[in-house]
């Protein structure tokens, strides 16, 4: 079951919910959920510099990869935070060239959770 929750988040007490969208700015809905809530999050941000959703404020295109990582770090604590203790996360991001050199986008998000508390299981 799926729904996609837009204002109030109080149905995510609900025990009825299997699975629930939410629909938003990540680093301001992620706040609003309760510590230790959520047993996995699934999530496919923004490639960097990759995709212009024409969105303001828009993750992705950050100035520098490094800025990238350190919106994504911030995203990646809030949902450290949120997860039970065996909580799990699950995040799918691609990489880029600038300059005709290989990002490593996701080897530095990798780097990044491991760092906020996430153990790294797999990258491919």
């Amino acid at each position: 079951m799926h729904r996609s929750i837009q204002g109030d988040k109080s149905k995510l007490d609900d025990p009825a919910s299997s699975a629930i969208v939410i629909h938003g700015r990540a680093e301001q809905e992620l706040r609003r959920i309760p510590a230790g809530s959520i047993a996995a999050t699934i999530t496919s941000p923004p490639y960097f510099q990759q995709k212009d959703y024409k969105v303001d404020g828009q993750i992705g295109w950050e100035l520098s990869v490094h800025d990238y990582v350190r919106v994504m770090t911030e995203i990646l604590q809030q949902l450290w935070r949120v997860a039970t203790p065996s909580g799990s996360c699950f995040v799918v991001v691609g990489d880029t060239y600038l300059d005709k050199s290989l990002q490593l986008v996701p080897q530095r998000l990798a780097i990044a959770a491991a760092g906020c508390g996430w153990t790294v299981r797999n990258e491919t």
